[in-house]
């Protein structure tokens, strides 16, 4: 029995591409130096609206590396594993990483960081609220299943329109987790919209050009490496403004879903939690936890 897990583990380890494989060691890391040496602390890596706007740039992308406890770094692990690997499966490695640092982290979170502002103005703790996660990114990359099927089963059982399962979801993971981060959430929608409607073209470079990022020499030795599962750029992308288009041409299956026969992969898990908020006095697993700072202390 342990055997067949350990082959199971491994198989697993083998059949997840590479972008997604190295983002998840990442987070990983991550997380055990701030368990073990307390560093970096989330206060000072976090999306903090003041800080930003004072300089403190780099928050729009450390904050989605970061998790807030061991919860919070499973659930998303899992739902990023699943979608994640879909994904760039169809998208290809390195267009995937474009895509997961640029328009899903920084611009996602120079969007919240702009919304909270604004609603700093009529609640000053909005704009002083520290969140981290990589939800964001896992939300943007949910508003692709719109793109190739019409329906969606939530949890299994229930059908709703592929359309609408990023914002049920947003809504269900409010009620039940209140001091989730909603307008990280919601962001990571509105990026995932705009790129299946076309519009982070302008952001975007070229297949093109990814694809001869593929045939670089340091990306040829990952290549060649069995365990690595790098995948190619294909020649064109099967989601960029396909939405918008009258007559899609869809044929790669990436969730299963009730539209097609055809679709073989595993459902997306529903437990996506990230990026939290926290709101509390109560203790963390590490100092520097995200949680509402006095607009007048909130640089770290």
């Amino acid at each position: 029995m342990i055997a067949d897990n350990d082959n199971i583990f491994t198989q697993t380890i083998r059949n997840t591409p590479f972008a997604t494989k190295s983002f998840i060691f990442v987070f990983v890391i991550l997380f055990l130096l701030q368990i073990l040496v307390d560093v970096p602390q989330t206060i000072n890596i976090c999306v903090l609206p003041y800080d930003i706007l004072f300089g403190e740039i780099w928050r729009l992308l450390t904050a989605s590396f970061f998790h807030l406890d061991l919860l919070h770094l499973v659930f998303n692990t899992i739902s990023f594993h699943t979608i994640g690997s879909q994904i760039e499966s169809s998208l290809g490695s390195t267009k995937f990483i474009y895509l997961c640092l640029i328009p899903f982290s920084i611009l996602c979170n120079l969007l919240a960081t702009v919304l909270l502002l604004i609603l700093g103005t009529i609640d000053v703790s909005m704009a002083s609220t520290c969140s981290a996660g990589f939800s964001a990114v896992i939300f943007s990359l949910l508003c692709f299943q719109s793109v190739i099927q019409p329906s969606y089963k939530l949890f299994g059982y229930f059908t709703i329109s592929s359309k609408l399962y990023p914002w049920i979801l947003l809504v269900l993971l409010q009620i039940l987790l209140p001091k989730v981060s909603f307008i990280g959430h919601l962001c990571g929608i509105i990026m995932g919209h705009l790129y299946v409607w076309g519009y982070l073209k302008y952001v975007t470079p070229s297949q093109s050009f990814f694809r001869s990022l593929d045939e670089k020499s340091s990306l040829k030795w990952i290549q060649s490496k069995s365990l690595s599962s790098f995948v190619n750029t294909p020649d064109f992308d099967v989601f960029e403004g396909a939405a918008s288009s009258s007559t899609p041409s869809l044929p790669l299956p990436i969730w299963q879903g009730s539209s097609s026969s055809t679709q073989t992969s595993s459902t997306p898990s529903s437990t996506t939690e990230e990026p939290r908020t926290s709101t509390g006095s109560s203790s963390m697993p590490f100092s520097g936890k995200g949680y509402v700072l006095g607009s007048a202390n909130t640089s770290s």
